[in-house]
């Protein structure tokens, strides 16, 4: 085969240093670049490109031209600074180095770019679907919370101080927990009279008080209680100007069948005089507009002594100290040496032991139950009660950083998707180039042999 007909094969990170090897271009080209002033051009290329787009060639002739004044002068310098570039081939050297610079540099950072922001994109949006769940999973655990302490802040823009008015008028379900409390116990008094009975004490227990409907009025309701739920307790506090409370009569509410019956107690009743003294009255809720009817039967128990705290406390000690006392009667019932001695006692079986032991668990749970203590506390101590307020703030901020963060993410993401597509023509465009000055480059390095073909090699297709 014959040499010419063998094409020449460069590889374009070598080609400048070929053309300079093959003395096409000198190694000090960059001395012979022209200065283009005052054209929209920066290189040899984009002049050819700005003379395509002005139609120079073709609006131009020997004799006749279609130009202006302004563009003949303006023709008149780039045939002038074409003719430079020619001088040495400089045109071949510095259009084979921007050809290198684009294909080597120039386009990778631009699809790295485009990559990276396609992988921006991507993380936002799986950051989006995680944040989602949080936000999901907050939002339940927020409203669960809610429901549970029986408050609702759903449309609250102070959540802090809403949580704690809201929680603070919680406190009139305080004398319902004190009912139930009472309940428990008088439901267990056929059981409680066995085991007092077995328990001798010199001084008679406040639970055996409360099942005989004995006087307990050294213990009275805590005052941050009554503060806290005043029209429960017959007082209404008005503002005035030196904040005084200002009493109200409210003898209006005593049903007039009760008057009569302190005035003329019946002697069949078998109830003591003092049984029908002021002292004595008892007070049941009835519904009364908000208000509470005083009652005169004194067969009726209290239902808000557990709203003592010097009470409850003396209970559950109570409550111990029997239990004590029958884990001890218990060991005694299994000891051997009882059995030896012969010792005369009262003797506690295992059915009834349970049944004692189950009747003061149940009045113990009673009194220890989460929700009723956690009132209690909200009544009594400010600091719990705001440290509880800021729980539910706490809770709805995280609500609002999750909400903040979903919507930097998607921002975020529509912003890497908006650059990435504006991005993808610029890429395109410098594909297009690249192609077209390899081209150029192949048909130039052609004719300086003879019409030879040229194969300039390496990636060139970047879409």
């Amino acid at each position: 085969m014959d040499e010419a007909d063998l094409p020449i094969d460069i590889h374009l990170s070598k080609l400048l240093e070929w053309l300079i090897s093959r003395r096409h271009c000198p190694r000090t080209w960059q001395k012979n670049i022209p200065k283009i002033e005052n054209l929209e051009a920066n290189n040899y290329w984009e002049v050819t490109e700005y003379v395509k787009e002005k139609q120079y060639k073709e609006n131009s002739g020997r004799f006749t031209s279609n130009l202006t004044e302004t563009e003949e002068k303006e023709w008149k310098f780039i045939q002038k600074i074409l003719k430079e570039y020619g001088t040495n081939n400089t045109f071949l050297a510095e259009t084979a180095s921007l050809l290198s610079r684009l294909v080597h540099y120039e386009v990778p950072a631009t699809k790295k770019q485009i990559s990276n922001l396609l992988n921006e994109r991507e993380e936002n949006l799986n950051r989006i679907s995680s944040l989602q769940k949080n936000l999901d999973n907050a939002t339940e655990s927020f409203n669960r919370t809610c429901l549970e302490f029986g408050i609702d802040l759903a449309t609250s823009s102070d959540i802090h101080q809403d949580a704690k008015r809201q929680l603070q008028r919680m406190a009139y379900k305080l004398p319902t927990y004190s009912d139930q409390i009472t309940s428990v116990i008088i439901s267990n008094s056929g059981i409680l009279k066995e085991l007092l009975a077995l328990y001798k004490t010199t001084e008679k227990l406040n639970l055996l008080k409360i099942l005989d409907n004995d006087s307990l009025l050294e213990f009275t309701v805590d005052d941050k209680v009554k503060t806290a739920i005043p029209d429960f307790f017959q007082t209404e506090i008005k503002s005035t100007g030196d904040g005084i409370e200002e009493e109200i009569d409210w003898s209006a509410y005593i049903e007039e069948e009760d008057i009569e019956k302190t005035s003329h107690p019946s002697t069949s009743s078998q109830k003591s005089a003092w049984d029908m003294t002021e002292e004595a009255l008892q007070h049941s809720e009835t519904h009364t507009n908000g208000f509470v009817k005083i009652d005169t039967n004194t067969g009726d128990r209290s239902k808000l002594i557990f709203l003592n705290g010097s009470f409850r406390d003396i209970i559950l000690t109570e409550i111990e100290e029997l239990r004590s006392f029958l884990n001890s009667k218990h060991d005694f019932n299994k000891s051997t040496t009882i059995a030896m001695l012969s010792i005369d006692y009262d003797e506690i079986s295992e059915e009834n032991f349970a049944r004692y032991i189950s009747a003061l668990d149940e009045i113990k749970c009673a009194m220890e139950d989460e929700n009723f203590i956690r009132l209690i506390k909200i009544v009594e101590s400010p600091i719990f009660l705001d440290k509880l307020a800021k729980t539910f703030s706490s809770k709805k901020n995280l609500l609002d950083k999750y909400s903040l963060q979903m919507d930097q993410a998607r921002n975020s993401s529509e912003s890497s998707q908006k650059q990435s597509v504006h991005l993808k023509p610029k890429l395109e465009e410098l594909s297009k180039k690249c192609k077209e000055m390899k081209i150029f480059l192949e048909k130039e390095i052609s004719k300086k042999y003879d019409g030879r073909r040229v194969n300039l090699m390496g990636q060139y297709n970047f879409i």
